[in-house]
């Protein structure tokens, strides 16, 4: 890549760190960069350059678990401001670029009904979910993107959502049948806000009433939306060096749309098969899957028994601390 290149560095920094330290994580020739950090709290001491301060509040799922999308979103737009290169680099402060294979010269787009940007976007696999092996649509990865400014602008340009319009009607979506989100509020994770915000940008509105929600027409839109506009590389085989346990986070469930998987989707992206296929191992498929009956059992002992699963989480809880 001979033009030069703007890294966004977004996300939680450690605060007694300055640019210089955080300059570090692009260990590659200085003069081809600009960076510029964009972190959330807590803020890194004081230094000279660009700071965008994101404090929005996090929002707490019922089970506990923070939602940062605002935070992220809302950083991610301020440092894509900032931008005056053709070409940017979103990544999160926890991230190293060890080489340059990351940023080899992105493909063109070819034209179609389903084609936003001109060049695709690159994304590693860490963490787009393979919807035929988890029934997330529309899990775009979103912790490190490289692409034109102007395509980037345009994913990541939606007015802030607010926590209600990310929140389930009523008391939130309960079912023991193709449900792998466990129990939430959210009708969307994280990844799914970025690109249905987007889409409906693009003319695409889709609103998910809860995260495992499919229909084969949201199916064949994300596969075509997915093939027409971005590349994929596989996160081990990237140059980035990403934190440890992300090496081993999905190392049991085997969730994450693989390189050829994605070459498969390219070939008859929304087919009918495939659908099918989503919706054997969604209905079916998922009884051999002992992470499924895991989040079956603590949804049957939430509904049964209340106050012992509270007690239990609680429990849960106090042994991580201690551990």
């Amino acid at each position: 890549m001979q033009e030069k290149i703007t890294v966004i560095l977004q996300g939680i920094c450690d605060k007694n760190k300055n640019l210089n330290e955080f300059k570090k994580n692009i260990p590659l020739n200085a003069e081809n960069f600009n960076v510029i950090l964009s972190p959330s709290p807590p803020f890194p001491r004081e230094f000279e350059g660009k700071t965008i301060y994101a404090v929005l509040d996090v929002l707490l799922d019922t089970n506990g678990k923070p939602n940062n999308i605002l935070r992220q979103i809302f950083s991610t737009q301020n440092g894509l401001e900032q931008c005056d290169t053709p070409y940017v680099v979103k990544m999160r402060t926890d991230h190293t670029l060890a080489d340059t294979r990351f940023l080899a010269p992105l493909q063109k787009t070819t034209p179609s009904p389903y084609t936003f940007f001109k060049e695709k976007i690159r994304i590693t696999n860490f963490f787009v979910r393979d919807p035929l092996k988890v029934p997330y649509l529309f899990h775009l990865s979103d912790v490190i993107l490289f692409g034109r400014t102007e395509d980037m602008r345009l994913l990541w340009g939606t007015e802030l959502p607010s926590a209600e319009s990310l929140l389930q009607d009523g008391k939130g979506y309960f079912s023991f049948f193709g449900n792998e989100a466990g129990i939430t509020r959210f009708r969307e994770v994280p990844e799914q806000t970025v690109t249905l915000r987007w889409l409906e940008r693009m003319g695409f509105p889709v609103h998910l009433p809860h995260p495992c929600a499919t229909r084969h027409s949201w199916f064949a839109l994300w596969e075509n939306v997915l093939t027409a506009n971005f590349e994929l590389m596989d996160a081990r085989d990237s140059g980035v060096v990403f934190p440890p346990h992300f090496y081993h986070a999905d190392k049991r469930h085997n969730t994450l749309l693989t390189p050829a998987a994605f070459e498969e989707m390219r070939a008859a992206p929304g087919s009918l098969r495939r659908y099918a296929r989503l919706l054997f191992h969604k209905y079916i498929g998922v009884w051999f899957s002992a992470h499924y009956w895991c989040v079956t059992g603590w949804l049957c002992l939430c509904r049964i028994a209340p106050n012992r699963a509270g007690k239990i989480k609680q429990w849960i809880k106090g042994m991580q601390r201690a551990a």
